[in-house]
């Protein structure tokens, strides 16, 4: 059966998108086709409303808010509050959209050039393409207008040089061609992340004896970690470094600390009531100095390399739901080396896995995450002497558990309790449910 004249059109839009994506691929930039009527919006009209970028570029404003949110994302745009109306918000062009620009530019005028090839060749011209920033927003003007004024300028010898002739597509180096595949560019943000850490530990470990390693080379890590993963991401990925900015920061970690807590005491306050957990006595308050710093290190480090590097990497490429279920086994088969891990226990990491992750998508930034992280973790290590994924612990309260295994985590800990799966199941659909509300839930881009 031939497919009808949609089905075909369609097909055709597709194959031209697929071909002007693979242009901005080997050009090293990462950047979709359909950001460009925005963008086009912005360079002309400065600051818009959804509503003035829907009529600008002739799209629904559902369509406009869902290709916003995703630039946004990729740190190309920013949100502000309108000047007479605060309710209202003014999308504008970040620094790293302004500084893409010029390379966008280039790849227009390929693609100009190349439809006003393609038009010159057609018995009929084609349809007028969108204006560029120098004329008239309204101006209705076809793509052979466009191109043969700057032709006829050009004439040498009974000639002329068209404007495909006049735009050079700078060639993609062999690292810029690398970088633009999504698994290539994973593995360097990994060891952006991984390398740093370890050569700071690794050196910490030369020069101090160890006694004398007790915090510092655990702050060193955790700074050196952050260093690594925010030079891969100017240099690299060239955009601001949005997900670790500071404005906001410390209430977003407090927020996750808050959450933390109520989590923590969620599942360990019936175990207290059901007499599962019995404080035996406490220890000396400068048991709860030490570790803090390794707690700190593993919340930021897990975050960085589950949320900022295999999450989001995954979610540009094939969507939300896809990046939920990598990161989530991603997760588990981190921790199943760890010592006396049980089936529940299995359950609930990868069910923290997700709600770190929706803790991540709600806010577009990893200071919510990583409260969240270190909190849990930290409570029950240096607060209620209560195994964290198996490893022992020693804190404040001489804490032990009895009873049933599936009921108080056994030697792997209060994350193999049911209580820890329910309590982490609420707080993942909670958080799962504010990301979808906010617009931050990606389908697999076309």
């Amino acid at each position: 059966m031939k497919p009808g004249l949609g089905t075909q059109l369609r097909h055709l839009i597709e194959l031209l998108d697929g071909a002007v994506q693979a242009v901005y691929e080997e050009a090293g930039i990462d950047y979709r086709p359909r950001y460009t009527p925005v963008m086009r919006a912005l360079q002309t009209h400065g600051s818009c409303s959804i509503g003035q970028i829907a009529e600008a570029a002739g799209i629904t404003q559902p369509a406009a808010t869902q290709t916003v949110a995703l630039m946004q994302k990729a740190g190309l745009v920013v949100a502000a509050p309108g000047a007479t109306d605060a309710r209202q918000k003014r999308i504008q062009f970040s620094a790293a959209g302004l500084a893409l620009l010029p390379q966008l530019e280039q790849c227009w005028r390929a693609t100009a050039a190349a439809a006003d090839s393609l038009d010159q060749d057609l018995p009929y011209p084609c349809p007028p393409r969108w204006p560029t920033p120098s004329r008239p927003s309204n101006a209705r003007v076809s793509a052979r207008a466009y191109a043969r004024p700057a032709a006829s300028n050009n004439n040498t010898q009974g000639g002329f040089m068209n404007t495909a002739q006049q735009t050079v597509m700078p060639i993609p180096t062999f690292r810029h061609r690398m970088l633009a595949k999504p698994l290539v560019r994973g593995i360097v943000a990994a060891l952006a992340v991984v390398v740093p850490l370890a050569a700071a530990l690794m050196l910490s470990e030369a020069i101090a004896p160890k006694h004398l390693r007790v915090v510092w080379p655990n702050i060193l890590a955790m700074l050196a970690c952050l260093a690594g993963y925010g030079f891969y991401v100017r240099r690299v990925e060239k955009r601001p470094l949005l997900e670790l900015s500071g404005p906001g920061a410390f209430g977003e970690t407090l927020a996750g600390a808050g959450l933390g807590l109520l989590l923590s005491l969620g599942a360990l306050l019936p175990l207290w009531l059901l007499n599962v957990y019995q404080v035996q006595g406490v220890n000396a308050w400068t048991v709860l100095l030490k570790p803090a710093a390794g707690m700190a290190l593993v919340a930021v480090f897990e975050e960085l390399l589950c949320r900022a590097v295999l999450f989001r990497l995954v979610e540009k490429s094939w969507g939300t739901r896809t990046a939920l279920t990598v990161s989530l086994l991603f997760f588990i088969l981190a921790h199943l080396p760890n010592e006396h891990i049980s089936a529940i226990g299995v359950l609930n990491t990868g069910m923290a896995g997700v709600g770190l992750s929706a803790a991540y998508m709600a806010t577009r930034r990893l200071w919510l995450p990583i409260g969240l992280h270190f909190v849990w973790n930290y409570l029950f290590d240096a607060v209620f002497s209560i195994p964290v994924s198996g490893q022992p612990a020693k804190g404040l309260l001489q804490g032990a558990m009895h009873g049933p295994e599936w009921l108080s985590g056994g030697a792997y800990g209060i994350e193999a309790s049911v209580l820890t799966l329910l309590v982490w199941s609420f707080a993942s659909l909670v958080l799962l449910r504010l990301a979808r509300q906010r617009g931050r839930i990606f389908a697999r881009p076309r």
